[in-house]
């Protein structure tokens, strides 16, 4: 979604404390003070008028900054009163200006100024808007517990605060957790929070949907996002399997009128997590899914679900994992027996490891995502960022954490 703010533009009358001539006095600003000033001048429509382009935030004033962290802009003249303005951006003239998150950099800003008398001047910057905030990831997880796990990821130079809240109903929320780079608790200076809810659990009879809410430096542009978990457990009708899924989406619907699918996992021996596929690809369900068969026995001694938020395009993106559950028809005589015919090393690593072995070799991440899928003989070498990794080669499958 494009989002647009609007840039003010106003003009402040000021006149300058250092006249020549004898003139009638007034009011005006400088400094952001209300002063006694003059406010006129007996040589008329000979002088340049000297407007200043100022950018202003919270009453600290930046006058022709390069970069501009929050786009709101004033004008202050140091003459008399003024009659007319005209404003220009990027060479465009304008009255309202809207300016987009995103805007080519630098941008080129003039205000021309005139006044009763006929004089005159201008003033211009070059500047850039800062670009459009967004988060690098929130992932949501309930542990065996039924607790929920919350893994979040931003760019804490852009973040002001961070709340999260919670609710078994989408009317009622209940504060979780708070930072902010105020007071008390700051905003964590790597940009990730990960913290678990003591407080509540998803059993049979409550579920949770979270809700964050981040403020940006400028504290008037938020992302507010929702986040439904899921109660995953397995039950057994009329000889067959299930897993019994249970979300507030269920019973109240969708959120703010946004798409939910459910994505089947399973999970092997080692951790990993793949897609249960069938013969027509990846299982999805609708969002008013309550339940799923189980086809029948699977090598992998786990289940679960993710919760992902439909995009416009038709693609998903998974927002909350619910706990894993056994494998009711787990079929062992599929599990391979761990050998040493690859070898990853260093493990933990900083940032570079070495992978060791001949095949078809794949990687991905905690949630599942393939990063790297290509074919090796003999030491790769392979540079991740900090996370949890699982390394495929063959039939067999390593779990690595890169520092």
């Amino acid at each position: 979604m494009r989002k647009f703010y609007t840039i003010l533009l106003t003009l402040f009358t000021v006149t300058s404390v250092a006249v020549a001539q004898p003139a009638m006095t007034g009011k005006g600003y400088i400094d952001n003070k209300l002063t006694e000033v003059d406010a006129n001048s007996t040589c008329q429509g000979n002088r340049t008028l000297t407007p200043e382009i100022y950018a202003i935030y919270d009453d600290v004033h930046f006058q022709h900054p390069s970069t501009v962290t929050c786009p709101f802009w004033y004008v202050f003249g140091t003459t008399e009163n003024y009659s007319w303005w005209k404003w220009e951006l990027n060479g465009q003239e304008f009255d309202t200006p809207e300016v987009e998150y995103g805007l080519e950099h630098p941008n080129y800003i003039k205000v021309t100024v005139g006044n009763d008398n006929g004089d005159t001047g201008s003033d211009s910057i070059w500047f850039d808007v800062k670009d459009h905030f967004e988060y690098d990831s929130i992932m949501l997880e309930v542990d065996e517990n039924g607790h929920s796990s919350i893994f979040m990821k931003f760019s804490p130079q852009e973040v002001f605060a961070v709340t999260i809240l919670r609710s078994d109903n989408h009317t009622d929320w209940q504060l979780v957790a708070g930072f902010h780079n105020w007071h008390g608790e700051p905003v964590p200076e790597n940009g990730e929070i990960q913290l678990s809810d003591q407080d509540v659990e998803f059993n049979n009879d409550e579920q949770w949907t979270y809700n964050f809410n981040i403020l940006d430096t400028c504290r008037y542009t938020s992302i507010d996002i929702n986040i439904p978990g899921m109660f995953l457990a397995t039950i057994q009708e009329n000889d067959e399997w299930m897993l019994d899924m249970k979300t507030t989406i269920n019973q109240f619907g969708p959120l703010n009128d946004f798409e939910y699918v459910y994505v089947v996992y399973t999970i092997d021996q080692y951790g990993q997590r793949h897609h249960f596929t069938d013969e027509n690809g990846p299982v999805v369900l609708q969002q008013n899914a309550t339940s799923w068969t189980i086809p029948g026995p699977h090598v992998d001694p786990y289940y679960q679900v993710g919760v992902a938020l439909v995009h416009e395009d038709g693609s998903y993106e998974i927002l909350s994992l619910s706990k894993k559950v056994e494998n009711p028809l787990l079929d062992p005589t599929g599990i391979e027996e761990d050998s040493q015919a690859f070898m990853v090393y260093p493990n933990p690593a900083q940032g570079r490891f070495t992978v060791e072995g001949t095949g078809k070799l794949m990687i991905s991440n905690m949630f599942g995502q393939t990063i790297l899928n290509k074919e090796i003989d003999g030491k790769t070498t392979i540079e991740l960022p900090q996370g949890l990794y699982f390394v495929k080669l063959g039939g067999e499958t390593r779990k690595i954490v890169v520092e």
